[in-house]
C-alpha cells in the first residue's frame, strides 16, 4: 500500500556536503545463542628463578687517532701546459732548422 505523500519526511542531509543520507536503524541487539565457552582454569605461576646481576658495562674508549706522517715529500710533476711546449718546442726548432732555403 503506497504511503501519502505529504506524511514522508524529507532525507536528512550532510551539513558539509549538502548530499542526501540515508539513516539506518539496526534491530536491537539479540543475545548471541552459541554457548560461552567454560573459562580456563589459571596456569599456575612458574618458581622465580634467580639470576646473577651482569656486571656493569663500560663504554668503549678509542685512542685519539692522529694523521700518518708522510715518509716522502710529494714530487712536484709537471702541468699539461708544460709537457706540451715540452714537445712541442723541439719539434718547432727541428722544422725551422731543416727547411730547404
Amino acid at each position: 500500500r503506497p504511503r501519502p505523500a505529504a506524511s514522508r519526511k524529507p532525507p536528512e542531509t550532510s551539513q558539509a556536503f549538502h548530499l542526501p543520507v540515508r539513516v539506518i536503524r539496526l534491530p536491537e541487539t539479540v543475545e548471541d545463542p552459541t554457548p560461552k565457552p567454560e573459562p580456563k582454569p589459571e596456569p599456575e605461576p612458574e618458581p622465580v628463578v634467580h639470576r646473577p646481576k651482569p656486571p656493569p658495562v663500560k663504554p668503549v674508549v678509542y685512542p685519539v687517532r692522529q694523521a700518518a706522517v708522510p715518509s716522502l715529500p710529494p714530487r712536484p710533476r709537471r702541468s699539461l701546459v708544460q709537457l706540451a711546449l715540452l714537445i712541442t718546442a723541439p719539434a718547432v726548432i727541428a722544422v725551422a732548422a731543416l727547411r730547404p732555403r
